[in-house]
């Protein structure tokens, strides 16, 4: 009995709530570290696959450092796809499943603002980790959009760099290397382009997170908050948040489909800002209603 009661005085104070351990505010940088053996490995892997065309080591080192690049980016992509929403997630529901709730409510801050530093915490550090990865968006930026953007497609080419997924923009990073694609001097276009999608980037970064934290306000546990959390995050992904995507295909199954229909890619450029903007607005409305429903719950008014 005596014990028992020790463990229980002892539990609010062996972990303070918020406190993140070793691994977890390193994370970034281990996932940076990962990033770039990554890419290590598919310039090496590229080099000695490219070596066999018979083609210039010009050609050669160019084409495996666009391999290596598109790779990374692939790699880093699917990392902030999912570490960011499991960080997010577990921002106030695993503060239920410690029994350290109630001491986060005991701090001297507002609980509003306390659940935004929870949010501050999970979010900035994957910004830090995108950070980090600003040589890839400016290697793209000289090796596909640059040479791409000074020809006659540039009004193709440049919606489909801001708006595909990551994936297809690994895949058309191995395609452009594989054919032979030249780099181009730096341009103005070609590094606004790659802002641009680092942008976009981030926004999706931003918008996953706050949807993971806002489940995480209503959720029960830290399992059921990271499973509505990829759930919803999916749905977001591949229904409103692909918008620019599905209005870019109707748009061009209207109007016919081929690389003279610059309207379809106007079109999807567009709407794909809109879905930029929007996803910054609607993140920080999600994390506004986490923070007003986690002042109801600790007031009690929310029925929990």
């Amino acid at each position: 009995m005596i014990r028992r009661i020790r463990e229980l005085m002892a539990a609010p104070f062996a972990r303070p709530p918020g406190r993140p351990s070793a691994h977890a505010a390193y994370a970034p940088e281990y996932c940076a570290a990962g990033t770039c053996a990554v890419f290590v490995f598919a310039v090496l892997a590229g080099a000695v696959m490219h070596d066999r065309l018979d083609r210039s080591a010009g050609e050669t080192l160019q084409a495996a450092l666009l391999v290596g690049a598109a790779a990374a980016y692939g790699f880093a992509g699917l990392l902030l796809l999912i570490l960011p929403v499991i960080f997010a997630a577990r921002g106030l529901a695993r503060e239920r499943d410690l029994g350290t709730a109630e001491a986060l409510l005991l701090t001297p801050l507002d609980h509003r603002r306390t659940a935004w530093g929870r949010f501050w915490r999970a979010f900035l550090p994957w910004w830090r980790f995108s950070l980090y990865l600003l040589p890839l968006y400016v290697l793209g930026a000289l090796s596909v959009a640059s040479k791409a953007l000074c020809g006659i497609d540039r009004w193709i080419v440049a919606p489909f760099i801001l708006i595909l997924p990551k994936p297809m923009i690994m895949i058309a990073g191995f395609g452009a290397a594989h054919e032979g694609m030249s780099w181009g001097a730096w341009t103005l276009a070609g590094l606004l382009v790659a802002a641009l999608r680092f942008i976009k980037d981030l926004s999706v970064l931003a918008m996953l997170a706050a949807i993971a934290f806002w489940v995480s306000s209503w959720a029960r546990g830290s399992g059921r908050a990271l499973a509505w959390s990829f759930v919803i995050g999916l749905g977001w992904l591949c229904s409103l948040g692909a918008l620019h995507l599905w209005s870019g295909l109707f748009w061009a199954r209207a109007f016919g489909f081929g690389l003279d229909n610059y309207s379809a890619c106007v079109v999807a450029l567009i709407v794909g800002l809109a879905v930029v903007a929007a996803q910054f607005v609607l993140s920080l409305v999600l994390v506004g209603r986490a923070a007003r429903r986690f002042e109801a719950w600790s007031l009690r008014e929310d029925g929990v």
